[in-house]
């Protein structure tokens, strides 16, 4: 072969990695997996800056608690670290606490989708009411006649009205037989679930409501805890083995485990949170994010979906910049995906960047965790660092 001829074909096949570069998507970790370049001239290439991307690894390296991080720019992996003191590897299966919120908004947009369709019963949206028997059964009669105002966006706002998260027992959402009735509020001995804490979309009812930028609620997994209920009457099957058939067996995910499974064998999906997974499947679902939950050939969510939560300030769990809220210095287009214990799923579509750091430090300090990692986040990027 001449040189030229090489150079000719070096040449083409950079145009079709640069032309691919758009709609590339891991393959399964057993074909594969995620591609990976951590050279240091090939970052630049990618206008990342090599010390920054080392220096947000190092940095969950110095962090108490830290169980891995990873860089995704441009569909490569740029960096990975994974705790040899917590004995973490690549195929560890993290526990990312409230980051399951975001999947159970996914898996919920499926069903959104499904019902538009033809392929459920019937159709439904953010502005359905939660308690309907048709796919609620369990919830009547109401344990609070306020309770048949709730719809599913004031629960993914965090304003449905249900008690403060600290102030409902969690004896009862863990490995209970009893468990339904504890998310509807018929338990008889867990009454925090029975009664609104204020009126659904009323928040400043309450003495002390939450506030996150300019919204005001009060933090809710059992709110989101419904959802598995929801999804099982639905499509006649466990929650979870619809979520694993209809999203996460579809974007590749090596498996799934769930921490405190809350009522096994019946329901081990707890949608408020519970989920297990690698730290590189946890990025395969930031990537979807990212792709506004397209998937190679398929479009998994409604399109637009992702968009419609990430371009308003009011979604605690997929938590928007448009605001500044995150950081005033950098894009409005960055948003969060955030579970207790510091586990934190950082997107920014028009750097098509991801930074993730899973954990398990004190709430107490994660304010401050998450302004150190977003700053940390920007100073990787050449263009877009911090002033």
């Amino acid at each position: 072969m001449s040189v030229r001829t090489a150079l000719l074909l070096a040449f083409m096949t950079m145009l079709i990695l640069t032309s691919c570069s758009d709609t590339y998507f891991p393959e399964p970790d057993s074909e594969g997996g995620w591609r990976k370049n951590t050279d240091a001239d090939f970052l630049i290439s990618l206008d990342l800056n090599p010390k920054g991307v080392s220096n947000f690894l190092a940095y969950n390296l110095q962090v108490e608690g830290s169980t891995s991080a990873i860089v995704i720019k441009d569909g490569w992996v740029v960096g990975e670290w994974y705790s040899k003191k917590e004995k973490i590897s690549v195929d560890t299966k993290n526990y990312v606490a409230s980051v399951g919120k975001s999947f159970a908004l996914a898996a919920f947009g499926i069903a959104v989708k499904d019902g538009v369709e033809g392929k459920l019963p019937v159709v439904l949206d953010r502005s359905s009411k939660l308690y309907d028997r048709r796919w609620l059964a369990e919830g009547f009669p109401l344990s609070d006649p306020r309770k048949k105002d709730i719809t599913f966006e004031q629960v993914f706002r965090h304003t449905a009205g249900f008690a403060a998260e600290g102030t409902v027992n969690r004896e009862g959402r863990d490995q209970q037989a009893d468990y339904v009735a504890w998310v509807v509020g018929h338990h008889p001995q867990y009454p925090q679930t029975r009664d609104l804490a204020y009126s659904p979309g009323q928040p400043e009812e309450y003495a002390e409501p939450e506030q996150w930028g300019e919204q005001l609620g009060l933090y809710s997994s059992l709110g989101f805890a419904h959802l598995s209920l929801i999804f099982s009457q639905l499509y006649e099957m466990p929650a979870e083995d619809f979520l694993w058939n209809r999203l996460l067996k579809k974007i590749g995910f090596s498996g799934i485990e769930f921490h405190n499974p809350p009522s096994p064998p019946n329901i081990n999906w707890f949608t408020g949170g519970g989920l297990k997974m690698t730290t590189r499947d946890l990025a395969r679902f930031g990537y979807l994010m990212l792709h506004d939950g397209s998937w190679k050939n398929e479009q998994i969510l409604p399109k637009g979906w992702v968009q419609s939560y990430v371009s308003t300030p009011y979604y605690p769990n997929l938590r928007s910049n448009v605001d500044g809220y995150l950081h005033e210095e950098f894009p409005e287009d960055l948003y969060r995906m955030y579970g207790s214990g510091g586990n934190f799923v950082f997107i920014v579509p028009s750097l098509k960047l991801i930074a993730i750091r899973t954990g398990h430090i004190r709430n107490f300090f994660l304010d401050r965790l998450q302004r150190d990692l977003v700053r940390r986040v920007f100073d990787m990027h050449l263009s877009h660092r911090p002033l």
